[in-house]
């Protein structure tokens, strides 16, 4: 059995307290209920709603997003909570944990945006915010690493949506899902070229969804780069198979959306 730090001598706490980061005092005291499980108290404060964590080889800078003003996120030892929004840019699997010893997850969304994308990023990420339940992907420094959904579901295994913008992913993520009993995912989205949309069959969308939860909603978006048009007419041959309907009164229904720079369409799935 664990055995309980209240117990230990005051000395052990206080260096306890010495050794742990703000973040690691914090959720000793939170869970305790009290201070003197790893004393002296650890204050924290509500910062900004928002916020941008960018990474320049050694240095990170952190800022309220939209251009607001940086914050001195170390002065005071203080934990930084409240936020619903983090986006980390620019950093790897070595660097990553820097700030994340001052800042609690996010309540909403964590970005990840050019990063070094990598399983062990990833595993260095979920290590700190591994109960996050909304992910975006933005962008990658490392073009040869192909996200995978059931990976990505493995690593954050509280996630419900999961975004992929203009960042490799494996095309098995149409099948991937089946590899879990249950999970937690509600959404997914992702930009994708026309050659890659191409690749996926009318019934593989449509067996895909219906073994989702009612409800879920999966997002494409397509760029086609060759400019021709009524590039994506493929959403009306869905509709005419009679498997997706346009219309569809009321909420809470399996549905997807095409979205391209000519058209965008939502289409709910039958019978479901």
């Amino acid at each position: 059995m664990p055995y309980p730090l209240a117990k230990l001598a005051y000395g052990l706490r206080c260096r306890l307290n010495e050794l742990a980061t703000p973040v690691e005092r914090y959720r000793l005291q939170t869970a305790a209920g009290n201070a003197s499980t790893c004393p002296p108290l650890q204050r924290s404060i509500e910062t900004l709603n928002d916020l941008n964590i960018f990474y320049v080889n050694e240095k990170v800078t952190v800022s309220g997003m939209y251009g607001r003003g940086s914050i001195d996120y170390k002065k005071y030892g203080l934990v930084h909570c409240g936020s619903d929004y983090i986006c980390v840019i620019n950093t790897n699997a070595q660097n990553v944990a820097k700030p994340f010893e001052y800042f609690l997850h996010p309540k909403e969304m964590l970005y990840l945006q050019d990063c070094h994308l990598s399983l062990p990023f990833l595993e260095e990420v979920a290590k700190f915010i591994g109960t996050t339940e909304k992910i975006c992907f933005w962008g990658s420094t490392n073009r040869g690493y192909h996200l995978n959904i059931a990976i990505v579901m493995t690593v954050f295994p509280n996630v419900k949506s999961i975004l992929f913008h203009d960042s490799p992913f494996d095309p098995t993520w149409i099948t991937d899902t089946a590899l879990f009993d249950q999970h937690n995912l509600t959404r997914l989205e992702f930009t994708m070229t026309l050659k890659e949309y191409k690749t996926y069959s009318v019934d593989a969308i449509e067996t895909f969804l219906r073994a989702q939860t009612k409800g879920f909603k999966l997002k494409l978006i397509v760029h086609d780069t060759s400019r021709k048009p009524n590039r994506i007419d493929y959403d009306l041959e869905v509709a005419l198979k009679g498997k997706f309907e346009k219309d569809r009164p009321g909420e809470g229904f399996t549905q997807i959306k095409l979205s391209s720079d000519e058209l965008k369409t939502t289409l709910y799935l039958t019978d479901i």
